[in-house]
Protein backbone atom coordinates (compact mmCIF):
# COMPACT_ATOMS: atom_id res chain seq x y z
CA UNK A 1 0.00 0.00 0.00
CA UNK A 2 1.14 3.05 -1.39
CA UNK A 3 2.34 5.94 1.93
CA UNK A 4 1.92 9.72 1.30
CA UNK A 5 2.87 11.58 4.54
CA UNK A 6 1.10 13.69 6.54
CA UNK A 7 -2.05 11.98 4.59
CA UNK A 8 -2.15 9.05 2.98
CA UNK A 9 -3.16 7.31 -0.14
CA UNK A 10 -4.57 3.94 -0.25
CA UNK A 11 -5.57 2.10 -2.99
CA UNK A 12 -7.09 -1.45 -3.01
CA UNK A 13 -9.08 -3.78 -4.53
CA UNK A 14 -12.06 -5.86 -3.95
CA UNK A 15 -13.66 -9.22 -5.30
CA UNK A 16 -16.23 -9.57 -7.38
CA UNK A 17 -20.15 -8.76 -5.59
CA UNK A 18 -23.37 -9.46 -6.55
CA UNK A 19 -24.79 -5.95 -4.65
CA UNK A 20 -25.06 -3.09 -6.37
CA UNK A 21 -23.89 -0.97 -3.07
CA UNK A 22 -20.65 -0.86 -2.31
CA UNK A 23 -20.33 -2.31 0.88
CA UNK A 24 -22.17 -5.53 1.94
CA UNK A 25 -24.67 -4.20 4.22
CA UNK A 26 -26.63 -6.34 7.42
CA UNK A 27 -29.12 -8.62 5.72
CA UNK A 28 -32.43 -10.10 7.71
CA UNK A 29 -31.29 -13.82 8.10
CA UNK A 30 -33.53 -16.01 6.60
CA UNK A 31 -33.59 -18.38 9.59
CA UNK A 32 -33.69 -21.28 7.40
CA UNK A 33 -33.37 -24.54 10.05
CA UNK A 34 -36.59 -22.75 11.63
CA UNK A 35 -38.78 -22.06 8.31
CA UNK A 36 -40.99 -24.02 7.09
CA UNK A 37 -41.35 -22.58 3.63
CA UNK A 38 -40.60 -23.73 0.01
CA UNK A 39 -37.34 -23.84 -1.14
CA UNK A 40 -38.57 -21.46 -3.91
CA UNK A 41 -39.96 -19.07 -1.23
CA UNK A 42 -36.10 -19.28 0.33
CA UNK A 43 -34.42 -18.87 -3.11
CA UNK A 44 -36.70 -15.62 -4.09
CA UNK A 45 -35.88 -14.37 -0.48
CA UNK A 46 -32.06 -14.85 -0.64
CA UNK A 47 -31.93 -13.66 -4.61
CA UNK A 48 -29.10 -11.17 -4.87
CA UNK A 49 -29.37 -7.45 -6.43
CA UNK A 50 -28.83 -7.35 -10.29
CA UNK A 51 -25.39 -7.34 -11.60
CA UNK A 52 -24.29 -3.53 -13.02
CA UNK A 53 -21.51 -3.51 -15.25
CA UNK A 54 -18.77 -1.09 -14.32
CA UNK A 55 -19.61 2.23 -15.64
CA UNK A 56 -15.72 3.42 -16.13
CA UNK A 57 -16.25 6.75 -14.30
CA UNK A 58 -14.05 7.94 -11.54
CA UNK A 59 -16.43 10.19 -8.67
CA UNK A 60 -14.15 12.37 -6.82
CA UNK A 61 -16.04 12.22 -3.01
CA UNK A 62 -14.91 14.38 -0.09
CA UNK A 63 -16.02 12.80 2.94
CA UNK A 64 -15.10 12.45 6.65
CA UNK A 65 -17.60 13.11 9.93
CA UNK A 66 -19.65 16.19 10.15
CA UNK A 67 -17.36 18.81 11.20
CA UNK A 68 -14.22 17.80 10.38
CA UNK A 69 -13.21 19.66 7.52
CA UNK A 70 -15.46 18.42 4.71
CA UNK A 71 -16.43 21.79 4.02
CA UNK A 72 -13.09 23.13 3.72
CA UNK A 73 -11.57 20.88 1.61
CA UNK A 74 -14.48 21.84 -0.54
CA UNK A 75 -13.94 25.03 -0.53
CA UNK A 76 -10.24 24.48 -1.60
CA UNK A 77 -11.54 21.94 -4.43
CA UNK A 78 -13.26 24.80 -5.76
CA UNK A 79 -10.75 27.60 -5.34
CA UNK A 80 -8.39 25.17 -7.27
CA UNK A 81 -10.57 24.59 -10.44
CA UNK A 82 -13.10 22.10 -9.57
CA UNK A 83 -16.89 22.90 -9.72
CA UNK A 84 -18.79 21.56 -6.58
CA UNK A 85 -22.11 19.25 -7.09
CA UNK A 86 -23.88 22.11 -4.54
CA UNK A 87 -27.68 23.03 -5.00
CA UNK A 88 -26.88 26.36 -2.54
CA UNK A 89 -29.70 25.20 -0.55
CA UNK A 90 -28.00 25.54 2.95
CA UNK A 91 -25.69 28.72 3.05
CA UNK A 92 -22.98 30.00 4.90
CA UNK A 93 -23.99 30.93 8.15
CA UNK A 94 -22.13 31.28 11.88
CA UNK A 95 -21.21 27.79 11.70
CA UNK A 96 -19.76 27.72 8.64
CA UNK A 97 -18.61 31.54 7.34
CA UNK A 98 -18.06 30.19 3.95
CA UNK A 99 -20.27 27.61 3.05
CA UNK A 100 -21.05 24.21 2.84
CA UNK A 101 -21.02 23.60 -0.75
CA UNK A 102 -23.76 20.24 -0.02
CA UNK A 103 -26.04 18.86 -2.48
CA UNK A 104 -29.41 18.20 -1.15
CA UNK A 105 -30.61 15.19 -2.89
CA UNK A 106 -27.56 13.00 -2.04
CA UNK A 107 -29.32 12.20 1.82
CA UNK A 108 -31.93 10.28 -0.57
CA UNK A 109 -28.30 7.76 -1.81
CA UNK A 110 -29.61 5.04 0.54
CA UNK A 111 -32.98 4.38 -1.48
CA UNK A 112 -31.83 6.01 -4.71
CA UNK A 113 -28.20 5.35 -5.31
CA UNK A 114 -28.60 6.04 -8.92
CA UNK A 115 -28.41 9.64 -7.79
CA UNK A 116 -24.37 9.28 -8.89
CA UNK A 117 -25.26 8.42 -12.43
CA UNK A 118 -26.19 11.41 -13.21
CA UNK A 119 -24.23 12.91 -16.30
CA UNK A 120 -21.51 15.56 -15.65
CA UNK A 121 -20.99 14.25 -11.82
CA UNK A 122 -17.65 12.52 -12.96
CA UNK A 123 -16.49 15.89 -13.71
CA UNK A 124 -16.98 17.79 -9.90
CA UNK A 125 -16.40 16.87 -6.18
CA UNK A 126 -19.14 15.57 -4.35
CA UNK A 127 -19.66 15.94 -0.33
CA UNK A 128 -21.02 13.05 1.08
CA UNK A 129 -20.90 12.51 5.05
CA UNK A 130 -19.29 9.31 6.14
CA UNK A 131 -22.61 7.47 7.40
CA UNK A 132 -23.63 7.28 3.39
CA UNK A 133 -20.72 6.03 2.32
CA UNK A 134 -21.80 2.41 2.59
CA UNK A 135 -24.57 2.90 0.08
CA UNK A 136 -22.31 4.20 -3.03
CA UNK A 137 -23.22 1.80 -6.07
CA UNK A 138 -20.58 -0.20 -7.36
CA UNK A 139 -20.72 0.12 -10.54
CA UNK A 140 -18.77 3.18 -10.41
CA UNK A 141 -14.52 4.25 -9.18
CA UNK A 142 -14.03 6.54 -6.76
CA UNK A 143 -11.69 8.95 -5.48
CA UNK A 144 -12.24 9.63 -1.66
CA UNK A 145 -10.36 12.44 0.24
CA UNK A 146 -11.36 11.91 3.80
CA UNK A 147 -11.31 14.21 6.18
CA UNK A 148 -9.53 12.95 9.78
CA UNK A 149 -9.76 15.46 12.97
CA UNK A 150 -9.29 14.23 16.21
CA UNK A 151 -12.69 12.75 17.73
CA UNK A 152 -12.55 15.13 21.10
CA UNK A 153 -12.33 18.07 18.68
CA UNK A 154 -15.09 16.89 16.47
CA UNK A 155 -17.62 16.73 18.89
CA UNK A 156 -16.61 19.75 20.56
CA UNK A 157 -17.24 21.43 17.34
CA UNK A 158 -20.24 19.20 16.74
CA UNK A 159 -21.67 20.43 20.31
CA UNK A 160 -20.72 24.17 19.91
CA UNK A 161 -22.44 24.22 17.18
CA UNK A 162 -25.74 23.45 18.41
CA UNK A 163 -25.45 25.26 21.36
CA UNK A 164 -24.93 27.91 18.24
CA UNK A 165 -28.03 26.90 16.86
CA UNK A 166 -30.20 26.49 19.89
CA UNK A 167 -29.02 29.44 21.80
CA UNK A 168 -28.70 26.22 24.80
CA UNK A 169 -25.85 23.91 26.14
CA UNK A 170 -25.85 20.78 24.30
CA UNK A 171 -27.05 18.11 25.84
CA UNK A 172 -24.51 15.69 24.86
CA UNK A 173 -22.25 13.18 26.90
CA UNK A 174 -19.09 13.87 25.16
CA UNK A 175 -16.29 11.09 25.84
CA UNK A 176 -19.67 8.49 25.04
CA UNK A 177 -20.02 10.79 21.44
CA UNK A 178 -16.13 10.97 21.43
CA UNK A 179 -15.37 7.40 21.28
CA UNK A 180 -18.79 6.23 18.86
CA UNK A 181 -17.45 8.61 16.26
CA UNK A 182 -14.24 7.34 16.51
CA UNK A 183 -14.88 3.38 16.03
CA UNK A 184 -17.36 5.06 13.32
CA UNK A 185 -14.28 6.60 11.39
CA UNK A 186 -12.50 3.69 11.74
CA UNK A 187 -14.69 1.18 10.66
CA UNK A 188 -15.57 3.34 7.74
CA UNK A 189 -11.98 3.81 6.61
CA UNK A 190 -10.90 -0.21 7.14
CA UNK A 191 -14.12 -0.86 4.53
CA UNK A 192 -12.77 2.09 2.32
CA UNK A 193 -9.41 0.33 1.86
CA UNK A 194 -10.69 -2.75 1.18
CA UNK A 195 -12.91 -2.60 -2.23
CA UNK A 196 -10.80 -2.32 -5.68
CA UNK A 197 -12.84 0.48 -7.12
CA UNK A 198 -11.87 2.70 -4.01
CA UNK A 199 -8.66 5.22 -3.70
CA UNK A 200 -8.53 7.15 -0.38
CA UNK A 201 -6.58 9.82 0.51
CA UNK A 202 -6.81 10.76 4.31
CA UNK A 203 -5.97 13.98 5.14
CA UNK A 204 -5.58 15.61 8.57
CA UNK A 205 -7.89 18.38 9.06
CA UNK A 206 -5.44 20.08 11.72
CA UNK A 207 -2.26 19.41 9.57
CA UNK A 208 -4.50 21.52 6.44
CA UNK A 209 -4.85 24.11 8.57
CA UNK A 210 -1.37 24.33 10.36
CA UNK A 211 0.63 23.41 7.09
CA UNK A 212 -1.88 24.07 4.16
CA UNK A 213 0.75 24.55 0.87
CA UNK A 214 2.22 20.75 1.64
CA UNK A 215 -1.22 19.23 2.10
CA UNK A 216 -3.01 21.28 -0.91
CA UNK A 217 0.17 19.65 -2.82
CA UNK A 218 -0.87 16.33 -2.17
CA UNK A 219 -4.27 16.86 -2.93
CA UNK A 220 -3.31 17.57 -6.13
CA UNK A 221 -1.00 14.96 -6.67
CA UNK A 222 -4.21 12.69 -5.92
CA UNK A 223 -7.06 14.19 -7.74
CA UNK A 224 -4.53 15.22 -10.63
CA UNK A 225 -2.89 18.61 -10.96
CA UNK A 226 -4.42 19.26 -14.24
CA UNK A 227 -7.69 19.74 -12.79
CA UNK A 228 -6.34 21.45 -9.66
CA UNK A 229 -4.78 24.68 -11.03
CA UNK A 230 -5.23 27.73 -9.33
CA UNK A 231 -2.67 26.82 -5.96
CA UNK A 232 -2.61 30.35 -5.24
CA UNK A 233 -6.08 30.86 -4.55
CA UNK A 234 -6.56 27.06 -2.49
CA UNK A 235 -4.01 28.72 -0.34
CA UNK A 236 -5.87 31.20 0.51
CA UNK A 237 -9.31 29.81 1.25
CA UNK A 238 -7.15 28.24 4.36
CA UNK A 239 -8.29 30.24 7.43
CA UNK A 240 -6.40 29.20 11.09
CA UNK A 241 -8.29 31.59 12.88
CA UNK A 242 -11.64 29.97 11.64
CA UNK A 243 -9.97 26.74 13.34
CA UNK A 244 -11.98 27.05 16.58
CA UNK A 245 -12.41 23.71 18.72
CA UNK A 246 -9.25 22.41 19.97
Amino acid sequence: RRQMRPAVAQLSRSKTSERTTLFDLPQVPTLQERSTASEDRRKAFKKPAPITEPSGKTLLIVSGLPRSGTSLMMQLLSAGGIEPKTDDLRIADINNPRGYLEWEDIKRLPKEPDLLDKEGLDEKAIKIISMLLPHLPRHHNYKVIFMTRPAEQVAASQSRMIERIQHAPAETEFQYMSQRLEQHRQRTLEMLREKENVEVLEVEYTQLVQSPREVIEMVRQFVGVDRLTDVASMQSVVKPELHRER
